[in-house]
């Protein structure tokens, strides 16, 4: 996220799209945050969390990122293979500069 975070509607829905982060992040009207990154749906009450994967995203939620697609495209970040990793990566939020580190073992 590039600073304080930022919303605008998307037209015809109950949501805000976040508009200053590459990733696609949705909130509804009762406040609660929903993120697609790598292909999978999370839900959080806060920017900071906690993110929860939210296996069965609503067909409301569904249809208000790909109608935000359209006047801005998200990053859907997904590892340069362009596939869905096997598990939901962790989610974490940032609003100043930061570095982002990828493995696929453990430490």
């Amino acid at each position: 996220m590039d600073r304080d975070a930022n919303y605008r509607d998307v037209t015809g829905t109950h949501f805000q799209r976040l508009i200053n982060t590459r990733a696609m992040l949705l909130k509804d009207a009762a406040g609660t945050l929903h993120l697609n990154v790598a292909d999978y749906w999370y839900n959080a009450p806060a920017l900071a969390g906690p993110w929860r994967v939210n296996a069965t995203p609503s067909p409301d939620l569904v249809a208000a990122a790909h109608s935000a697609q359209t006047s801005m495209k998200s990053d859907p970040m997904l590892p340069s293979d362009d596939k869905r990793p096997a598990h939901a990566p962790d989610v974490i939020v940032a609003a100043q500069p930061a570095e982002l580190v990828v493995t696929d073992w453990k430490p």
